[in-house]
Formats: C-alpha cells, structure tokens, sequence
C-alpha cells in the first residue's frame, strides 16, 4: 500500500494507549505518516472551515467583493 501523503510504503502499527486499550494504524516507512479509522473518518467528513472568511476580491468596475486592504 501507498502514503497518501508520500507515496512511501505502508506497514501497519500497533498503538497502545496507556497499556488499557489499543489500536491498529497505517504508518508510512518514509515520511512517518500514521493512519488510523479515526483519522480517516475526520479525513471523510472534513468541510471548509469559514467560508465567508476568504471574501471575493474588490472588482472596482462593478463595484462588488471585499475592498483591497
């Protein structure tokens, strides 16, 4: 399997949290990426955060957008 970030190899790794419960995840063998069902479900439902925030650019013909600062 591949990174998504990377492209390096894949390997699964064992996560143990507090010697209580653990966990399987995806680390990357190159650039040390992990992966877990957790991370990937969060990855499934992300949305931009604020749109509003990033307003057009002020076009002065029409008048319309965000004035340049």
């Amino acid at each position: 399997m591949a990174c998504g970030r990377c492209g390096g190899l894949v390997v699964p790794h064992d996560l143990a949290y507090d010697g209580i419960c653990s966990a399987t995840a995806l680390r990357c063998l190159a650039c040390g990426d992990l992966t877990d069902a957790v991370i990937l479900e969060h990855r499934a439902h992300w949305r931009e955060p604020y749109p509003e925030a990033n307003p057009k650019p002020f076009d002065p013909t029409s008048g319309t957008g965000a004035p340049l600062a």
